[in-house]
């Protein structure tokens, strides 16, 4: 499916779900905007043991007012990101790709944030997560005014979340150009390697 060009007064410019768990496959999420996820929103996805999937998406040109230019997540129990491209969105707030927060497992496996624009976390912010992964993907050539040009992560919640083979290349932020970790949690684990350069 492509889902572009659309506009949304409140919330989910692409897609909204709210108590739900969609399975979102090979679709395309174009110039869509809106005030929070500007191509996808997802709220209280809580049914079922399975959380929502994204995979084989790509989401390009997407704009938030607020936050999650790409993706706006809250209130699931999990998440899967996989094998998605996100690149030219942009947020007002944090998260230029991917907005992540107040949720359980956040795995982000094989995915790529290109040239993404935001005021924390410009490929990626995720903030009070239950624990999950990011494995294996690529943050290049994001941009934030503060923190996290490549990935913020603030506040990990009980369980920890990891961080596995991943490449930061050419982001830019006032503090944590490539990667920045906050918060007074320390449970955020950085195993094998990591490049920031």
């Amino acid at each position: 499916a492509t889902l572009s060009d659309n506009t949304a007064d409140g919330n989910g410019g692409g897609l909204y779900a709210s108590g739900a768990s969609p399975d979102v496959v090979t679709s395309h999420f174009y110039t869509n905007a809106a005030s929070n996820g500007g191509g996808v929103y997802l709220d209280g996805t809580t049914t079922g043991s399975v959380g929502p999937r994204l995979k084989e998406c790509d989401l390009a040109y997407n704009t938030a007012s607020g936050s999650g230019g790409g993706i706006y997540i809250t209130g699931t129990t999990e998440f899967w990101l996989n094998l998605v491209v996100a690149w030219m969105n942009e947020a007002g707030g944090d998260g230029g790709a991917l907005y992540a927060d107040n949720m359980g497992d956040l795995y982000v496996t094989y995915a790529r944030f290109f040239y993404n624009t935001a005021t924390n976390g410009g490929g990626m912010y995720a903030s009070s997560l239950g624990g999950g992964e990011t494995r294996k993907s690529r943050f290049g050539g994001n941009v934030v005014s503060e923190r996290g040009g490549g990935a913020y992560y603030g506040a990990p919640g009980g369980t920890a979340h990891q961080i596995h083979n991943n490449i930061y290349l050419e982001n830019t932020a006032n503090r944590g150009a490539g990667l920045n970790v906050s918060g007074d949690d320390g449970r955020l684990y950085v195993v094998e390697h990591v490049d920031a350069v």
